[in-house]
């Protein structure tokens, strides 16, 4: 009898599935907006075009009109669905980009694109959030400091090459870049007339895990300086998952100039620690889709947790 039982609840189970599946209904979900986008929707009289909003649902019979280049939309296929963007004028069919969701959609992205709608929902409450977990923001001294970089104050790096960067001093012609041991014995100076440098460490066998700094010193008055900032090299395993994982987001974002893919590497770097690549991909979104008010908080949002001025 109780076999019985137990072959009957199982039986029901399976009709539930097999119900829900047969009639789940597959939608799609705006989460950014811009420009001139419009949709002709099944459920509107004499398929009328309707202009879309953030927070908008799209269904299988719907169609998507983006009527120029300018305009641009960030899509989600809930729940808890890897991002996709259209940014080409056109007509775009929902129920083809729902099939290319089901076949392309990574686990490992749609982790990260809930952090980035995260900290979107965060930023229009104003809250700017903390640091990210993995990476600990080394405050600089209390002091005012005339060359201003812009650098995390605290970043992890997967090579050993710098990326460096800093704001002009009209009190400055020449800059002195110096990277320094903890104890401050000096790995490597040079002097430059620009407001950037690409250093390569890959001769001096950094110790991974440990805290190398760099600073810019006026080359005319030693008292003009930046604070320290500290790089830190991580352990062969970790650079090798972190590259499979950053070829598995270029290849699903496999389009030329995304936005949406500087994002979402933005955010996996930060989550990572290597503060300076989200920095940089931060920008390179920004340098793409300057537009979007969206893009433009997160990163506001980064520059203040990682104490970029």
């Amino acid at each position: 009898m109780k076999n019985h039982k137990f072959i009957a609840i199982n039986i029901i189970l399976l009709i539930l599935i097999i119900y829900n599946n047969a009639f789940a209904v597959d939608k799609l979900i705006v989460s950014i907006i811009y420009g001139r986008v419009y949709a002709t929707k099944e459920s509107e009289l004499n398929n009328k075009k309707v202009k879309l909003s953030p927070g908008d649902e799209l269904y299988k019979q719907d169609t998507i009109h983006l009527f120029d280049n300018n305009s641009y939309i960030v899509l989600n296929y809930p729940p808890g669905g890897s991002p996709l963007e259209l940014k080409v004028k056109g007509d775009y069919y929902v129920k083809d980009i729902i099939d290319h969701y089901k076949s392309e959609s990574l686990d490992f992205i749609k982790t990260y694109w809930e952090m980035v709608m995260q900290k979107m929902r965060q930023s229009f409450s104003g809250f700017p959030g903390g640091p990210e977990r993995g990476i600990e923001i080394i405050s600089p001294e209390d002091k005012d400091y005339q060359i201003q970089v812009e650098s995390p104050l605290t970043t992890k790096i997967i090579e050993p090459k710098l990326n460096l960067c800093w704001h002009k001093n009209e009190k400055v012609y020449i800059y002195r870049v110096i990277v320094l041991k903890i104890d401050e014995e000096v790995l490597s100076e040079f002097i430059t007339s620009d407001t950037f440098a690409v250093i390569d460490l890959s001769s001096k066998a950094l110790t991974p895990n440990t805290c190398y700094y760099w600073k810019v010193v006026s080359e005319e008055n030693p008292n003009i300086i930046s604070q320290k900032n500290c790089f830190l090299l991580l352990p062969p395993n970790n650079i090798s998952i972190i590259k499979e994982e950053i070829e598995k987001i270029n290849h699903t974002f496999n389009i030329d100039n995304s936005p949406l893919r500087n994002i979402l590497l933005a955010q996996y770097f930060e989550s990572n620690g290597l503060l300076m690549d989200a920095y940089q991909n931060y920008k390179m979104a920004l340098s793409i889709a300057h537009y979007i008010k969206e893009y433009n908080n997160l990163f506001f949002q980064f520059c203040v947790r990682s104490g970029i001025r």
